[in-house]
């Protein structure tokens, strides 16, 4: 089932980018310094294996964070509870109010991205974009719009993204069985289009069972690819 939060959490999600509108009106060094911080508060808790303490942090910062830390919040939340460290679920998880407000603010931000409205001048890049479909994909969160936004907004500019991000983001939309032809043909693009040894075997690999899976016969990719590894 598609991974839905409330309308509450989804409207304290547009508060949060309200807030950072007007948290954003401050000298950006100081700004710079406060999310560097922040980055380092969420990375401390989240090596305790701490999740309680790691959500409880980010929801208490969010105001305050930028895309970068959105991003480091849900990946080691991701990685906390998918390494087993914790008694959590995945489940329970995604049941748990903090990582739903955190979810939904994230979603808002990339939703504002793709309409261009967003005032946050550090907005949501495709690197991170990346990191949210892996972190979705591992915890099985099938979130379809948000996935078709970030397909519309990445698709033309895929050179941006470091080959293992690229096949990072692939990976998790083949996991969730999403993503559009239009999709996997701009990234068949921009591999076809790659120098010998650009991209690492773990990455070549990733690629290929990605479209396997997702059952696309691009045949002059997988040709390339299999010329690659062999």
């Amino acid at each position: 089932q598609p991974f839905q939060g409330s309308q509450k959490h989804r409207a304290k999600g547009r508060d949060y980018l309200r807030e950072r509108y007007k948290a954003g009106q401050g000298n950006k060094q100081q700004k710079l310094r406060q999310n560097k911080w922040i980055n380092r508060q969420v990375t401390e808790v989240a090596n305790q294996g701490d999740l309680e303490g790691l959500l409880d942090t980010s929801i208490y910062h969010l105001a305050q964070m930028n895309s970068i830390n959105l991003v480091t919040a849900l990946h080691r939340v991701t990685k906390l509870v998918a390494s087993g460290r914790t008694d959590v679920t995945v489940e329970q998880l995604l049941e748990m109010p903090q990582f739903v407000e955190l979810w939904e603010t994230v979603n808002s931000q990339i939703e504002l991205r793709l309409k261009g409205q967003t005032q946050d001048e550090e907005a949501f890049e495709v690197q991170c974009m990346s990191i949210v479909c892996w972190s979705c994909a591992t915890l099985r969160l099938y979130a379809e719009d948000i996935f078709d936004i970030i397909s519309e907004i990445a698709s033309p500019r895929l050179y941006e993204l470091k080959t293992f991000e690229l096949s990072n983001m692939v990976w998790a939309y083949a996991k969730l069985q999403l993503g559009k032809p239009e999709f996997y043909n701009a990234v068949s693009v921009r591999v076809l289009k790659r120098e010998q040894g650009q991209f690492s075997l773990q990455c070549l690999s990733m690629l290929a069972w990605s479209y396997a899976s997702v059952r696309d016969r691009n045949v002059p990719l997988f040709a390339s690819l299999s010329k690659e590894m062999t």
